[in-house]
């Protein structure tokens, strides 16, 4: 429902879905996730970092939310806390079939541009070309390896 919501624009009431879930079954992280993506469209990163947090805490071998939080921490210039959440990701995307190509471009995407900002240009090199691999048509991937030297 809360999907149906959100597609028809009404934020408030897609919210309020969510929350239930999450009064319902308080341990699943992914309703934490779908409200911290809500929160991040809606500019409310500090709401959406806790709810990404709360969400890592409960999917812990799961790469979603180390994915989402490191890329938000990212977002906020803050590459050196989002590194290691962005190699976590990583490593748990590769045993997930469900971490469709997109997802995995855009990981590997945000863990090149990390590793670059905290001045590890070779492995951004690395993740960069591997982002390619997922996202070969991808612009900003592509000018990301420009910006790196690898073209």
């Amino acid at each position: 429902m809360a999907s149906a919501y959100i597609q028809q624009g009404r934020y408030r009431e897609a919210e309020a879905e969510y929350r239930a879930v999450i009064k319902v079954v308080p341990t699943n992280f992914y309703p934490y996730l779908k409200l911290g993506d809500l929160k991040l469209a809606q500019g409310k990163t500090d709401e959406a970092r806790e709810l990404y947090s709360t969400a890592l805490v409960l999917s812990r071998g799961l790469p979603y939310a180390y994915a989402k939080l490191g890329t938000l921490l990212l977002m906020q210039d803050k590459a050196t806390e989002a590194l290691p959440l962005l190699q976590r990701a990583a490593v748990l995307a590769q045993k997930r079939a469900d971490f469709n190509r997109e997802s995995r471009g855009r990981l590997y995407y945000a863990l090149a541009v990390a590793l670059a900002k905290t001045g590890r240009v070779s492995e951004a090199v690395r993740a960069a070309r591997k982002a390619a691999e997922w996202l070969p048509n991808d612009a900003g991937v592509q000018q990301l390896l420009q910006q790196l030297g690898a073209k």
